[in-house]
């Protein structure tokens, strides 16, 4: 084994690809201006969709519309709360009523 430093050639190849990794930070890409850290710019990673109940894609499907602009001004509480087993009474007036499903 030698106690030599490998060619400057391969040094920089080894720093360039050290910068091309370090350039994406937690699935964002740094855009830098030269060398000035003063001027990196972040951009914004998409937000994660929200899961899908079958409640509310079927309802989505029902009504023509996508299932994320359907839910999109529910809040969390809800869509999780319709991702639980119900059982579903058609009613006389036509309305629907939930009841829980019971758990034997």
């Amino acid at each position: 084994m030698s106690a030599e430093y490998p060619p400057k050639d391969e040094l920089k190849a080894r720093a360039a690809h050290g910068d091309q990794a370090a350039a994406q930070v937690l699935g964002q890409k740094v855009a830098t201006g030269g060398l000035s850290t003063v001027s990196a710019k972040l951009e914004p990673v998409e937000p994660k969709k929200r899961r899908m109940s079958a409640l509310a894609m079927r309802l989505a499907n029902r009504l023509g519309v996508s299932p994320d602009e359907l839910v999109k001004d529910w809040p969390d509480d809800t869509l999780r709360r319709t991702k639980y087993a119900a059982v579903e009474e058609p009613q006389e007036d036509g309305s629907t009523l939930y009841k829980d499903n019971p758990v034997r």
